[in-house]
């Protein structure tokens, strides 16, 4: 995933702007889904790289994703 092509910007663009009027249930659901394409990732030998968030009221959201593993 690169986020940076993402329609209407990146995910870290938008939850800067929406987080707070997102509902609960939403913010969830992002999360399962992000969680599952990690799994997704691990499960394929796919290696990623910096999936980061900032706690001081900024999101940094360096992801990069590598190659697939080699082992």
């Amino acid at each position: 995933m690169v986020l940076q092509f993402a329609n209407n910007g990146d995910l870290c663009e938008y939850l800067k702007i929406k987080f707070s009027k997102l509902e609960w249930t939403n913010k969830l659901r992002m999360a399962r889904e992000i969680l599952d394409g990690l799994k997704f990732l691990h499960k394929n030998d796919i290696i990623h790289q910096d999936l980061v968030s900032v706690h001081d009221e900024k999101f940094d959201c360096r992801f990069w994703l590598i190659k697939r593993r080699d082992i």
